[in-house]
């Protein structure tokens, strides 16, 4: 925990840590606020409970007005569940039954009453990796995001993506109405 401040400017910038939290939030000197972190889903752990990436998690101002939320999901797999080739390759923590935890998906954009939410599927490319210096995987891709005012669908984009055992590369993107059914 701790405040940190520029002094190089006339305004200062501002970063504030919460290690109750576990992020922090930036204070610009133009007035913006950006949290990182702040929930568990917002950021990439090790496996000792140690943040080493953050997510933008909140962006407002000083006033209050004009604020936008970020939510993500954190799945976590078994590689059986993956199906994941656990090859001679990898590293050895890869070879028996292990817990994958994919990096955090953005799952919803809100402000006011304006929000996007992103839905995924499973992804045929699985990659798990150690970047981090403990096992992550990314095995979902967006199959649609969906625009709403209040209650009401404003958009509705869908993702197609080739049918293939590799990456399954996106072929195409169509965009739907208020009805979700008449495409534009």
């Amino acid at each position: 925990s701790g405040t940190w401040a520029s002094s190089g400017n006339s305004g200062r910038n501002i970063l504030r840590c919460d290690a109750n939290q576990g992020g922090f939030v930036y204070y610009t000197e133009q007035g913006t606020i950006i949290s990182y972190g702040i929930t568990p889903e917002s950021r990439v752990e090790s496996q000792d409970g140690k943040a080493t990436v953050w997510y933008v998690t909140k962006v407002s101002t000083f006033s209050g007005k004009g604020q936008i939320n970020y939510t993500y999901i954190k799945p976590i797999y078994k590689s059986s569940d993956l199906n994941v080739n656990l090859s001679d390759s990898h590293d050895a923590g890869f070879r028996q039954e292990t817990q994958l935890i994919s990096i955090p998906l953005l799952q919803t954009i809100q402000s006011d009453d304006i929000s996007a939410t992103l839905t995924y599927e499973k992804n045929n490319f699985i990659n798990p990796n150690s970047e981090e210096g403990f096992m992550q995987i990314m095995a979902n891709r967006v199959s649609t995001v969906s625009i709403q005012k209040g209650t009401h669908l404003v958009r509705q984009y869908v993702f197609e993506y080739e049918k293939s055992t590799l990456s399954g590369r996106l072929i195409s993107v169509n965009l739907y109405g208020t009805d979700n059914s008449s495409s534009f």
